[in-house]
């Protein structure tokens, strides 16, 4: 599905404008804390604390309800403080269990190891099969026929968490799908996993069949967000300016607009220009655009999978990255973490850095724009709490360590080396040196860990403890951080374009028009897209970008991880 971009007006209500609420969206406003719920059928059954230290109990109904309904504003005419909260079995446990269990109907599920045993309520056996992993089950869910079996990621070997899905009567497998973040909730319902995101406070709908993934919307920490045939349920966070003021409000999204939400989450985004500098973090991507009668760059981002097609400048900031007078010059680089997009251009021998957060779809410059004491921007980076600025005067180097939320500067420092390059992963930060022949690591506090010697570097990429270097032969040399031992060698083709990018033990690279994956363990290389024009790609937790200008139309297309296993293990994609 392709995506045409459009402007978004600059509204105190944005967030509604971009995302608004779908036909038989009910809404429930709790006046105090929210403290558990139940969805059972079209019935919700929501616990809560008033501003009196009261419990109190809303019995909402999700199909009768009017759209808007408001509980707890006025005070009960008694104080009961013996309720005990509604307790919903979607939460993962922080620790993985010797035996998961889950109930649908008249059948009861149990896993322990590699084993799936099934049995009526009464405990009499059903059947029982292996199932394909010896990795261990951290929850499951249950939903008719289906089963899946969440499996957590770890960082050696680097991976994502999975499901895997089962039919309970056959035992076959159904699907083995990568997540798109770490999950800290786990409900199914029919063919759809909902599950909560660890690290950003979102909620996802994953479709088990074609592995395609849809943002539900953002979620209170904490929330235990449900899925039953009427719909989702959840507690909304889309207004965080609202956290803490003693009210909640609770979404219910029907069935019918979560199928909507699936056909509307788009895999391409075509947009008037010309696309030069971009970065992938998370599901998120920032790049610079030039309109053709332009010359000046602009920083725009899409979220992929949230089916809005780009967050735009407020009507207070145009997001040009020059000066109203300027001569010529570039954009240097674009990093984004989380939701801050860092760019750095030069233009007349003079550099300039500018930050953009896009929450609520629009893009606002936050932070002002300086000229930092340095001459070049070498390099940007991001990684979802760090943003990096790699500059150099003359022969020495100059590093910005920067919080991508607040934008205060951690630490800035000088070294003896100019640096070529930055690559930044969660907390720690690699610089190749100019020379191509030592990279430096540093935690995101811009303290020095520890230097690594390499040949003939032209370009890197940190993941963990793993660090892909791309060398002027195009050699692919993985090392590892932590023993300094260099594990792989790969060979890539010549005429390969001088960026790599590695994630989840797969690199990305570049030949021309095409986009090869290779997983870095065995070597074994894929060709996963051909594009009109010379392109270059990224990889991240969702999967693989690349971009390209081709016919007037700066374009970029994603392809979500679990497409880029299925190409890897000789499978076609899902979609």
């Amino acid at each position: 599905m392709t995506l045409a971009a459009v402007a978004l007006a600059a509204t105190p209500a944005v967030a509604v404008l971009c995302h608004p609420d779908p036909p038989g969206t009910r809404t429930l406003v709790v006046h105090g804390s929210v403290i558990g719920y139940d969805m059972a059928g079209t019935r919700v059954a929501v616990d809560f604390r008033d501003h009196s230290a009261c419990m109190r109990t809303a019995q909402w109904s999700v199909v009768r309800a009017p759209r808007r309904l408001v509980v707890g504003a006025k005070r009960a005419p008694t104080c009961d403080r013996t309720i005990h909260p509604a307790s919903p079995t979607v939460a993962v446990p922080a620790v993985t269990p010797e035996s998961t269990a889950a109930n649908d109907g008249g059948q009861r599920v149990v896993v322990r190891g590699t084993s799936v045993e099934v049995t009526d309520v009464s405990g009499t056996p059903l059947r029982r099969f292996e199932r394909v992993s010896g990795l261990p089950a951290q929850k499951i869910a249950l939903s008719g026929r289906r089963l899946v079996v969440l499996v957590r990621g770890s960082t050696v070997p680097d991976r994502p968490d999975r499901v895997e899905a089962y039919d309970v009567v056959s035992g076959r497998l159904l699907a083995i799908r990568p997540l798109f973040s770490r999950a800290v909730t786990l409900d199914l319902f029919g063919d759809v996993v909902l599950y909560g995101d660890a690290d950003r406070g979102g909620l996802y709908a994953l479709r088990l069949h074609d592995g395609r993934t849809t943002v539900v919307g953002p979620t209170q920490r904490h929330d235990m967000p449900q899925i039953g045939r009427p719909g989702v349920v959840y507690q909304d966070d889309m207004l965080k300016k609202l956290d803490g003021r003693g009210r909640v409000t609770m979404k219910f999204i029907p069935t019918a607009a979560i199928r909507r939400y699936f056909r509307n989450t788009g895999d391409t985004l075509a947009i008037r220009g010309s696309i030069s500098s971009f970065a992938l973090d998370g599901r998120r991507i920032a790049f610079a655009l030039r309109e053709a009668d332009s010359a000046c760059a602009e920083i725009k981002v899409w979220d992929i999978p949230w089916r809005n097609d780009i967050a735009n400048a407020s009507e207070d900031d145009d997001g040009r990255t020059c000066p109203d007078h300027h001569g010529k010059g570039e954009v240097a680089g674009v990093a984004l973490g989380g939701l801050t997009a860092e760019w750095a251009t030069n233009y007349d021998g003079y550099t300039r850095v500018g930050a953009t957060n896009t929450r609520n779809c629009v893009m606002r410059r936050i932070g002002g724009v300086r000229e930092p004491e340095h001459d070049t921007v070498r390099s940007v980076s991001g990684d979802r709490a760090l943003l990096v600025i790699a500059a150099s005067r003359r022969s020495r180097g100059h590093l910005e360590f920067v919080d991508p939320y607040t934008l205060r500067l951690r630490k800035a420092i000088w070294t003896q080396h100019a640096p070529r390059q930055a690559s930044a992963d969660s907390h720690r930060v690699a610089i190749l040196r100019r020379a191509g022949a030592k990279v430096d690591l540093y935690d995101d506090e811009g303290g020095f860990i520890e230097t690594l010697a390499v040949v003939g570097a032209r370009a890197i990429s940190l993941r963990g403890t793993q660090l892909a270097v791309l060398t002027k032969t195009r050699r692919l040399d993985v090392y590892d951080t932590e023993t300094r031992v260099l594990r792989y060698t790969r060979r890539l083709p010549s005429s390969a374009a001088p960026t790599i990018d590695l994630h989840y033990g797969i690199a990305v690279y570049t030949v021309g028009r095409q986009v090869y994956a290779m997983r870095v363990a065995d070597g074994h290389a894929t060709l996963l897209a051909q594009a009109p024009a010379p392109t270059r790609a990224q990889i991240d937790d969702a999967g693989v970008v690349y971009r390209y200008n081709t016919a007037g139309l700066g374009v970029v297309r994603f392809v979500a991880m679990t497409d880029v296993e299925g190409r890897l293990a000789g499978r076609r994609a899902s979609r």
